[in-house]
């Protein structure tokens, strides 16, 4: 009786443990996502009232170009029309559009793209964004953070 009482404390012992540490492991492991979809992502959490007139009727192609993009050269590309597009109003006090677009031509690889990124979102109001973004804020920023 002693040995069975040991073995099953031992086997829920074991299992607690595993199941603690999954989770953990996978945690660590973000999902791979190319800057494209990231770039549409972040389109598709800005609200249309932030962009400029006429976006609407290209934000569709963009949006096709965006999901296929792989490569940084065409993801900043791609970057550049999204914050032109952007309406001034959209930028918090302070920020600079036409330093962003300068920024963003010097990016030469996808976390110089992610980092471009982050400080765009640093930079518009927070009222520049749909609810659905700003929840799923925190969980972008760490998929941002995983380019490489």
């Amino acid at each position: 009786m002693k040995k069975y009482l040991f073995l099953g404390s031992f086997l829920l012992i074991a299992i607690l443990g595993f199941s603690q540490t999954v989770p953990q492991d996978l945690k660590s492991k973000m999902p791979s996502v190319s800057s494209g979809e990231l770039l549409s992502k972040l389109s598709g959490g800005i609200k249309p009232d932030s962009f400029v007139k006429g976006w609407s009727e290209k934000k569709g192609g963009w949006m096709q170009s965006a999901a296929t993009s792989s490569d940084t050269k065409t993801s900043a590309n791609l970057f550049t029309e999204l914050v032109t597009n952007l309406k001034p109003s959209a930028f918090s006090s302070g920020f600079s559009k036409e330093g962003m677009l300068a920024r963003i031509l010097k990016v030469k690889n996808p976390k110089e793209l992610g980092t471009s990124i982050k400080s765009l979102i640093s930079g518009l109001k927070p009222n520049a964004f749909t609810k659905g973004f700003t929840a799923g804020k925190a969980d972008y920023m760490k998929l941002l953070s995983g380019l490489k």
